[in-house]
C-alpha cells in the first residue's frame, strides 16, 4: 500500500471513531439516568451502570440499588444501545435467561417515563432511565436525582 494510501486508511478510521464518540454523546444525551433523591451517590460510572442493568452488580460506590426499567420507546433503545451494547429483544432475553435460571428476578418495568420517575421518587435507592426532556420538566426534576455518568 503507498503512503497515500496508508495515510487515507488513517485518516478514514481515525474519522470513523471521531464520529462514533459524537454519536455516542448525543444519543447520551437524550436519556438521564435518575435516581431517588435519597440515593446518597451523584453520580455513576458507564462501567457499572451497565453491570447494575445486567444484574451483575447490585451496589454503586457501597449503595445497594434497584433497577427499574422503560418497557419500550425511544429512551428505552437509546439507553440498551449506548450504556448496554444491547438492542431491546437482545436485553429482553438475557433477561429472561437470568430469570428462567433462577438468578434474578426480573426488574420492575412501566410504559412510560412517568411512570418510571413517579415510582422512583417513591422507592428509596431505585435507579433508572427516562428521556432527558422529561427529566428536565420542572415538576418530575424536583421529585427525583439526575446521575450525571461518568466515562
Amino acid at each position: 500500500m503507498s503512503r497515500f494510501g496508508r495515510l487515507l486508511l488513517f485518516s478514514v478510521v481515525l474519522l470513523a471513531f471521531t464520529m462514533g464518540d459524537m454519536a455516542f454523546a448525543d444519543d447520551a444525551s437524550k436519556v438521564s439516568i435518575i435516581a431517588n433523591k435519597d440515593i446518597g451517590i451523584s453520580s455513576v460510572k458507564a462501567k457499572d451502570l451497565k453491570d447494575i442493568f445486567l444484574g451483575k452488580k447490585t451496589k454503586i460506590d457501597g449503595v445497594k440499588v434497584v433497577i427499574v426499567l422503560l418497557k419500550r420507546g425511544e429512551a428505552n433503545d437509546i439507553f440498551l444501545k449506548t450504556y448496554i451494547g444491547k438492542t431491546a429483544k437482545q436485553f429482553s432475553s438475557y433477561w429472561k435467561k437470568r430469570v428462567f435460571s433462577g438468578k434474578s428476578r426480573m426488574p420492575k418495568s412501566f410504559k412510560t417515563g412517568k411512570e418510571v420517575a413517579e415510582y422512583v421518587a417513591s422507592k428509596k435507592n431505585t435507579i433508572a432511565y427516562i428521556a432527558s426532556s422529561l427529566a428536565q420538566d420542572a415538576q418530575v426534576k424536583e421529585t427525583i436525582k439526575i446521575l450525571t455518568v461518568e466515562k
